[in-house]
């Protein structure tokens, strides 16, 4: 697997208090919250894949939903209102 790191965009809707809690946990290890259940992250696919193996475990298929979002280009993405620093702010 390629060592390049892709920027994504991890959204969830979780329906289990308990099981969000985790989803939570383990994506604020290695992205950086932009919303409430969005993260935005740099994996390569490697640790992608790893990441989602981590999560899979932690969703019940028939009542959560999680997706992940390749993003081309950080360097054209705008915000508006509160916003959290992009760039140096990566935490893989």
């Amino acid at each position: 697997m390629s060592a390049h790191r892709r920027p994504l965009l991890v959204c969830y809707d979780i329906a289990d208090p308990r099981r969000l809690r985790r989803i939570f946990r383990e994506l604020r290890d290695v992205a950086l919250p932009v919303q409430k259940s969005v993260f935005l992250a740099e994996l390569t696919a490697a640790d992608l894949t790893g990441l989602l193996e981590r999560l899979a475990e932690g969703i019940d298929p028939a009542e959560d939903r999680l997706s992940v979002f390749y993003l081309q280009d950080l360097a054209r993405t705008h915000s508006l209102g509160l916003t959290a620093p992009l760039g140096d702010a990566w935490v893989v």
